[in-house]
């Protein structure tokens, strides 16, 4: 497609075309990346673009587009932008933070986690091991996201991972497994517990890292 803005890099080109056709043509946006995960569901749009007012723009094209495949809509939240450095930005524009991927290696009785994320054009990576078993990998799977968040400059002096666990729920779309993550944060003077959510759609390492982001995601803007 000329001038399409898109990476060749989604794992689902129906929605990675849809992006594109809205998106093909604007000036001053590079390197969008779009994240699919399981069953269709767009994670985040990633780019890169030379201004605010450009970001602002995108936002508002993604918003009024046409439905992509089977009437999905981008919600704004999972649009991360990366400004130059020299760019000042408005209260609440802060590109936020999406989860690139999860990787678990386990060796005997011993697991070593990967954990990527990206704001935008910057990329993190946190590494963590230790003993295996579901929930020991799950507390190494946050602990990597929280490295992995420190490496994208994110302020977590103060963060411990109190618990993580798997729990069942039941709703009106049926019965769901979820993990529910509980950090204790101390910073500027603020002492408490931030607790965070994911459901599991592909695998528990995933929802865990989700979950860590869903609960530390609002403090680290």
């Amino acid at each position: 497609m000329k001038n399409n803005p898109v990476s060749d890099v989604a794992s689902d080109t129906r929605i990675q075309e849809w992006i594109g056709s809205i998106l093909a043509g604007t000036a001053g946006v590079h390197d969008v990346r779009v994240l699919v995960g399981g069953d269709d569901e767009v994670d985040g749009v990633l780019l890169r673009a030379d201004s605010a007012e450009i970001a602002e723009a995108v936002r508002a094209k993604l918003a009024a587009g046409a439905a992509g495949p089977d009437g999905y809509r981008l919600d704004p939240e999972h649009l991360y932008v990366a400004l130059p450095s020299s760019v000042s930005l408005p209260e609440g524009a802060l590109a936020r933070i999406a989860l690139d991927g999860v990787d678990v290696m386990l060796s005997n009785e011993r697991a070593r986690v990967r954990v990527r994320l990206a704001r935008g054009a910057q990329q993190g990576v946190g590494i963590e091991s230790g003993g295996g078993g579901q929930i020991g990998i799950l507390r190494l799977v946050c602990e990597a996201t929280v490295a992995a968040l420190r490496e994208l400059g994110s302020s977590l002096e103060g963060t411990a991972l109190e618990s993580v666990t798997v729990a069942d729920t039941a709703g009106p779309q049926g019965a769901r497994r979820i993990v529910l993550t509980v950090f204790h944060v101390s910073v500027s003077g603020w002492d408490g517990e931030l607790v965070g959510t994911a459901v599991i759609r592909r695998t528990d390492a995933e929802a865990a890292a989700r979950a860590t982001l869903d609960a530390l995601n609002r403090h680290t803007g």
